[in-house]
């Protein structure tokens, strides 16, 4: 079975499958490249960074999007057992860490998208918006980006 395509047609039983068969660097592995694959469009448009050459900007998107879906993924990991074992669940967190690593393996195919973002629009990705719409993309690409 591959995690990467079975997760679109049988997501209960890809699951089941990692959490069976796989060890934590799998799902370490996958919310990394999901962390960054989201990195480059979940700060776009923010203005943090406009000051800054493209390279530096898209080094620290890179650092900070990692950072946090490492951390936003612990801290799901320790949410999701305490809830479920005060509703009487029986999961471990290494369980849970499984499961939900497996949960983001949708995202990782939206890279090819930030990678676009930053080919069409470089360094105005990152500005402050000052676009109608409140965002520097156009309408149809940031519509694009925001439904897939």
């Amino acid at each position: 079975m591959n995690p990467l395509f079975s997760i679109w047609t049988q997501p209960s039983t890809t699951i089941r499958y990692i959490v069976e068969h796989k060890s934590m660097v799998y799902p370490f592995m996958l919310i990394s490249i999901s962390a960054l694959a989201n990195s480059l469009m979940a700060f776009a448009d923010l203005g943090f960074f406009k000051n800054l050459p493209l390279s530096t900007t898209i080094v620290l998107v890179l650092f900070f999007g990692l950072l946090s879906g490492l951390v936003g993924w612990g801290i799901t990991i320790v949410a999701y057992t305490w809830i479920g074992k005060l509703l009487g669940g029986t999961g471990t967190m290494q369980k849970m860490g499984l499961a939900t690593g497996a949960s983001t393996i949708p995202i990782i195919w939206t890279a090819p998208l930030g990678i676009i973002a930053v080919y069409l629009y470089g360094k105005q990705l990152f500005d402050t918006p000052s676009g109608p719409f409140g965002t520097n993309m156009s309408v149809g690409f940031f519509f694009l980006q925001t439904w897939i």
